[in-house]
C-alpha cells in the first residue's frame, strides 16, 4: 500500500510539473490584443497599414500630416526671396490632398501622399512643363518645383518654399 501511495504521489507531482511548464512555455499570440483599423492586418504584433493609413493601429491618414496652412518663403534663382502661405486640405481620403499656393492661385494643385513625401502629376501650361514634389518633417514642409519654361530650349529653373504650421 505504501508503495503505491508514494507511485501515485510522484506521477500526480510529475504531472502537475509537466502540466505547469507546459502552460507558461506557450508563447502568447502577439496579435490578439492589437485591433488593426482601415484594412490593417498584425503581423508579429505590429499593424501593416493598408496605403493611405499609419499609426500604431492604422488610425491616422497619412495625408493628415500634410493638411493644414503653411507660412514660409518662396525662392528662385535670380528674385528675392518672397514672404507666401500655402494651404492644402484633403481632397479625397485616404490620400489625395489639394494644395493652394496664396501667392500664385494658378499653382492649386492636387497631389497623392506616400509616406513623408508628396507628389503631383506633371503639368505643362503653354510651352513650360512644372514638376512638384513635397516633403514633410514634423511642421516643416519643404516645396521644390522645377520648371523648364521652354521645352525646346530645357532652361530648368527650380524654385522653392519652406513653410512652417
Amino acid at each position: 500500500m505504501k508503495f503505491w501511495k508514494h507511485t501515485l504521489i510522484t506521477a500526480f507531482a510529475f504531472l502537475g510539473v509537466c502540466s505547469t511548464v507546459l502552460y507558461t512555455s506557450c508563447e502568447k499570440d502577439s496579435c490578439s490584443d492589437l485591433k488593426c483599423r482601415n484594412g490593417g492586418a498584425c503581423a508579429d504584433g505590429f499593424c501593416r497599414c493598408q496605403t493611405g493609413y499609419e499609426g500604431t493601429q492604422c488610425e491616422t491618414l497619412s495625408a493628415t500630416k500634410f493638411v493644414g496652412r503653411f507660412v514660409g518663403h518662396f525662392t528662385c534663382p535670380g528674385s528675392a526671396p518672397a514672404i507666401d502661405t500655402v494651404d492644402i486640405w484633403m481632397k479625397q481620403p485616404p490620400s489625395t490632398v489639394f494644395f493652394v499656393d496664396r501667392g500664385n492661385m494658378a499653382d492649386t494643385l492636387s497631389g497623392t501622399v506616400s509616406g513623408t513625401d508628396l507628389f503631383f502629376a506633371t503639368t505643362t501650361i503653354g510651352n513650360a512643363k512644372h514638376y512638384t514634389r513635397a516633403e514633410i518633417i514634423a511642421n516643416k514642409i519643404s516645396v521644390f518645383t522645377e520648371s523648364i519654361l521652354d521645352t525646346n530650349s530645357g532652361a530648368p529653373i527650380a524654385c522653392s518654399f519652406v513653410g512652417f504650421k
